[in-house]
């Protein structure tokens, strides 16, 4: 197998379960190319003396399941790589006697069988009774064998959750453990770039993530021969390029979401939105009430479930004001510049790269990463042992307050206040007379927002996160603000 960049605690997680002396139901779950797969598959040749049989789900390119005859196919085809020949399954019933037989044959044999049931949502449309069978299988042959390792994957985290976490029959209850991969960090980013050969300062390991996330798969894609702008354009845009034309975007709403276009256009919606909508403006948008309806807020709670949508929820306020946003990186960049364009050539995309307002967007995209870091926030400001959660903050002004907005902010348990200013500089930021007002303007507002609320005094201070740095002078004695660049958030990545 390739290199497995971070993923450290998961893989100890599988490689103590593919060892322990028990049967063991594994569920791993997460984005579309997240890497689930290739972890998988790592960890078990790591183990190296179980016996493997990898079962992957598919679908139609509508998004409708594929029919019983070519899943029969598919097994026999699977079996064939795995064993070397096949017993000939016929149909679907065949497909789990002979999955008896070999928990069975391995069991007398004293070995392990791992069996990984890849895209498992898929495996279980292809028919009503899939999933209650391997229910059946796992309460009755597969635990009671102890030999059996269980592992389901798939990419429509909602279908998960809803049918193996959070069941209330079926799997209730059943898994062991339960890994959910998420896109690599800076840090996880920066060492896989570096062990491909890149020499990057962090600030352009933070262009690449603006434009392409911490996804594993397209971050293969890129070149250490070529430049950024050179590696993105030709992923996003040359005939062969891994991402080319909008084969990718349509082709996730269809394999998570089946045929229904309201998730599309949900997050289409919400992507044309730069400080993001509320609910009431989704429910607006699409039917025309204050409230959405149940599917609709089916959709939306979907989308939040395999992390196209992001929530933000307004200070000392965790029911009304959540705004709502489209927080993959990919999804971002790809409606915002290249959905509704024609194929560009290179020095075209370059233009683009360089224009005001791909800098404001890339700025947009910069405060969505660090809100997506904000473990590595808190420990870059030495908080990261104190309970904290994180907080925007939209007051209009008033006679009696002045209006503000913040994107960040970090409530304490130590009852302080973190305002957090994100600025996406390409030099080091340096702070004006505005600035300095602006953060006494919050500070004033805040206080008003506490009285107003009842809540208990807080202590306020202001932190700067920028992608390089805040040059020192100006008025930063005046505001005396912590700072945390791209650098304090990559850290010191491990190279192999």
């Amino acid at each position: 197998m390739g290199y497995l960049c971070g993923r450290s605690g998961e893989k100890s997680i599988l490689l103590k379960a593919l060892t322990s002396k028990t049967s063991e139901l594994v569920t791993v779950y997460g984005r579309r190319r997240v890497g689930k797969t290739f972890l998988v598959r790592h960890c078990v040749e790591e183990a190296s003396t179980v016996r493997y049989l990898e079962i992957t789900g598919a679908i139609e390119e509508d998004g409708r399941a594929i029919s019983e005859r070519d899943f029969v196919q598919n097994v026999n085809l699977a079996w064939i790589h795995a064993f070397g020949s096949t017993p000939r399954i016929t149909d679907l019933d065949g497909v789990f006697e002979a999955l008896v037989l070999l928990v069975k044959e391995t069991q007398a044999a004293n070995q392990t069988l791992v069996l990984f049931m890849d895209e498992f949502p898929w495996i279980c449309q292809v028919a009503k009774r899939v999933y209650s069978k391997i229910v059946f299988l796992w309460n009755n042959v597969f635990e009671a064998s102890g030999n059996v390792k269980l592992f389901v994957a798939g990419s429509s985290t909602s279908w998960i959750l809803d049918n193996i976490i959070n069941a209330k029959a079926g799997f209730a209850k059943r898994f062991t453990y339960k890994l959910k991969l998420k896109p690599f960090t800076l840090s996880e980013t920066a060492e896989y770039l570096a062990h491909k050969g890149f020499n990057l300062p962090p600030a352009m390991v933070c262009d690449i993530m603006i434009a392409l996330g911490g996804i594993p798969y397209y971050l293969d894609a890129l070149n250490p021969a070529k430049s950024i702008a050179e590696n993105l354009w030709q992923i996003f845009c040359a005939s062969s390029g891994r991402l080319s034309g909008n084969n990718e975007y349509h082709t996730m709403f269809r394999y998570l979401f089946g045929a229904n276009p309201r998730y599309q256009a949900v997050v289409d919606f919400i992507a044309s939105k730069r400080y993001g909508v509320t609910q009431t403006e989704i429910a607006q948008h699409f039917e025309g009430r204050v409230k959405p309806s149940g599917a609709l807020k089916t959709v939306i709670d979907n989308l939040v479930a395999c992390e196209f949508l992001g929530k933000r929820i307004q200070l000392f306020n965790t029911t009304r004001g959540i705004h709502y946003f489209v927080i993959d990186n990919y999804v971002n960049f790809y409606t915002k510049w290249l959905k509704h364009r024609d194929q560009m050539d290179l020095p075209g995309f370059v233009h683009m790269l360089n224009q005001p307002a791909y800098y404001s967007w890339a700025g947009f995209i910069f405060e969505i990463l660090c809100f997506q870091h904000q473990d590595q926030i808190k420990q870059a400001l030495g908080i990261g042992g104190i309970g904290a959660s994180t907080h925007i903050y939209y007051r209009d002004g008033g006679s009696e307050e002045d209006g503000c907005q913040v994107d960040l902010i970090i409530r304490r348990d130590d009852l302080c206040l973190t305002v957090c200013e994100i600025k996406y500089h390409t030099s080091d930021y340096q702070l004006s007379k505005n600035d300095a007002e602006k953060m006494r303007t919050i500070e004033r507002s805040l206080r008003q927002y506490i009285r107003t609320k009842r809540k208990k005094n807080h202590s306020i201070n202001f932190c700067y996160i920028v992608k390089e740095g805040v040059a020192p002078g100006g008025y930063f004695s005046s505001i005396t603000p912590s700072v945390v660049s791209v650098a304090d958030l990559v850290g010191s990545p491990r190279v192999e």
